[in-house]
């Protein structure tokens, strides 16, 4: 097979932090569909009657959480997009084994380490693609690696490569793909 690099963008993702700020924008959403309800008898009044509305029926307490969900959604969104951190790597395939070097930690897998291997071409909405590839790697602990491909012309070279090793599960998707599908 021989030795094939290829520049890639290594996702990172703080695993507690980027859930914990997900969960909170959620919350926050979520408080702010039900405020959308709680406003609901008030949606054919003038403003004055919605501001009279929401001052005379609501609590002190209700609209400091009203306000914290506001201002909250926007930047749990900001934080959670921020706290999923891509960096520059290079993935070399080799017969034995796969390393991705991100200029400050080689890490190393052998090919019997990892059991599955999930390839996504993202599509647009009109079905062309987006010239963004996503691989996933499973290892036998249940970790999981995701790297994005750079250069998109040489998608098909590296899939070709990934075909090439034998024993691993090997999944290939045209849509958003999530690699929960491994778990499989």
């Amino acid at each position: 097979m021989g030795e094939n690099s290829y520049l890639v963008f290594l996702n990172l993702k703080m695993p507690f932090i980027s859930k914990l700020f997900l969960y909170l924008f959620i919350i926050c959403v979520i408080v702010l569909a039900l405020f959308g309800l709680y406003m609901l008898p008030s949606e054919h009044s003038s403003d004055e009657m919605k501001a009279a509305y929401f001052v005379l029926t609501t609590s002190e307490f209700e609209k400091a959480v009203f306000t914290y969900a506001l201002i909250g959604a926007p930047i749990f969104f900001a934080l959670y997009s921020f706290s999923r951190i891509k960096r520059r790597a290079i993935l070399t395939l080799m017969e034995d084994k796969v390393e991705i070097d991100n200029y400050k930690i080689i890490t190393s897998f052998s090919i019997s380490e990892i059991t599955s291997i999930a390839c996504n071409d993202a599509l647009r909405s009109d079905g062309f693609p987006k010239g963004k590839m996503t691989i996933d790697f499973k290892d036998k602990a249940g970790n999981f690696t995701s790297i994005t491909l750079i250069d998109y012309s040489q998608s098909d070279k590296l899939m070709e490569s990934l075909l090439n090793y034998k024993n691993i599960k090997f999944f290939a998707s045209n849509f958003s793909f999530n690699p929960e599908v491994l778990d499989n």
